[in-house]
């Protein structure tokens, strides 16, 4: 969301936040429950709407742990030394 729509990220109340924490299971899926700072601006509700259409339809799965993930290294497992060294390589990258 951050990358995608930066503008509704910067806004959300839910920044830090995995996703069991951000909706619920019911009897028909998953319910999705966003929040937000204020009041969504109106050029503001094209971007939810479309925001809304990437992600209402992504499988939720009940069973499992919820947890974030550093894929900055292939444990998963966030460190400095792993965030500095992909930091390195995205700044070379671009220069």
């Amino acid at each position: 969301m951050a990358k995608k729509f930066p503008r509704l990220y910067l806004i959300s109340l839910q920044q830090h936040q995995v996703i069991q924490q951000m909706g619920s299971h019911k009897d028909n899926g998953w319910k999705w429950n966003f929040t937000w700072r204020r009041p969504l601006f109106d050029n503001e509700i094209d971007w939810a709407i479309s925001f809304l259409n990437e992600v209402q339809y992504k499988v939720i799965q009940q069973q499992g742990s919820d947890r974030w993930e550093w894929i900055g290294d292939p444990t998963g497992q966030y460190s400095v030394g792993n965030y500095v060294m992909e930091f390195f390589l995205i700044i070379n990258k671009t220069t």
